[in-house]
């Protein structure tokens, strides 16, 4: 278990590695992003109370009401929406051309290292399985640098923030929640480090696949030609 965790973790350093050596300005940018994106949310839920209690409530007594401020305050309201999307859509832009850039690095060094391969190495694999290894290993990590990495880095950044509007709330309750959120966070593990055993299965069988595939395009091409 612990010498899984270890290469799960250098997997990601150097992953991670390969981000930072061409892509630092843009992920620096990203980060900010997401950030802005995830304290909007926060922010924006505040700003509801706010709204209600100090400016729609007065006005439900009043027999003359003055709309003036509680417009403005929408409008500014409206504005911190408008930047979280911005912020939102902007660091999803980013993280496709990030991931696409060492996407295609990381294929070009395999490629290369391929090439020092010796035969046996071909020999012992099926074109299937190598084939795997460029499109659905590779697509894998498409899909952990451009939505999960940023989905985890802005949920962190979402529950500070949650949880330090809700300490400003009620104590007691924010108690509660962090219970009942320490249960999840058991139950969530327990399930992941099941279903990682299943996931590398997949991958197995999608690698087999590949290859009943292309000994079945090649019988066919065979059978063409003849």
């Amino acid at each position: 278990m612990k010498k899984t965790k270890v290469k799960k973790s250098k997997t990601i350093k150097r992953l991670l590695k390969y981000v930072v050596k061409d892509y630092k300005l843009q992920l620096v940018v990203v980060l900010i992003s997401i950030i802005i994106s995830a304290l909007v949310g926060v922010i924006g839920v505040q700003f509801i109370k706010y709204l209600i209690d100090d400016f729609i409530t007065p006005l439900l007594g009043n027999s003359n009401p003055d709309y003036t401020a509680l417009l403005n305050v929408i409008l500014i309201m409206g504005a911190i929406y408008l930047l979280g999307v911005i912020c939102t859509y902007l660091y999803n832009r980013l993280m496709i051309n990030i991931s696409q850039g060492v996407l295609n690095d990381i294929r070009k060094e395999m490629f290369n290292h391929m090439q020092k391969l010796p035969i046996r190495y071909f020999d012992s694999r099926t074109h299937g399985e190598i084939m795997s290894t460029y499109t659905n290993d590779v697509d894998t990590l498409r899909q952990m640098l451009s939505q999960s990495i940023p989905q985890v880095f802005s949920a962190c950044v979402s529950m500070v923030a949650i949880l330090g509007a809700m300490l400003t709330t009620n104590i007691y309750l924010t108690l509660v929640v962090l219970a009942m959120v320490i249960l999840m966070i058991f139950v969530a593990k327990y399930l992941g480090g099941n279903s990682s055993r299943f996931f590398v299965k997949q991958q197995e069988d999608i690698g087999k696949v590949n290859r009943i595939y292309r000994r079945n395009d090649g019988r066919s091409k065979s059978c063409k030609s003849i």
